[in-house]
């Protein structure tokens, strides 16, 4: 007999993620239309491209993560690649 499968339905408040990766300590990183978002698995932090913050993220759609060590790898629609240190 086929083992069942059990798929639990996770609220998540931003429609459409792009793309997503876990890091080692835990967090879970999502790419989206409008940014790079981090859960803590209590709370959702939003990553936003500010155009008056040459520091920020480089375009709002992240289509790509990739972690590596400290950092984010982030591949975005019309801004290129970030690199993002996550401690």
């Amino acid at each position: 007999m086929a083992q069942g499968y059990h798929f639990e339905q996770i609220e998540f408040p931003f429609k459409h993620p792009l793309c997503m990766t876990q890091t080692k300590n835990g967090f879970i990183w999502f790419g989206h239309h409008y940014g790079l978002i981090r859960f803590d698995g209590s709370n959702y932090r939003m990553f936003s491209h500010d155009p008056d913050n040459p520091e920020s993220i480089t375009s709002g759609r992240i289509f790509h993560i990739s972690a590596q060590d400290s950092f984010l790898w982030l591949g975005s629609d019309t801004g290129g690649i970030s690199r993002f240190n996550i401690y």
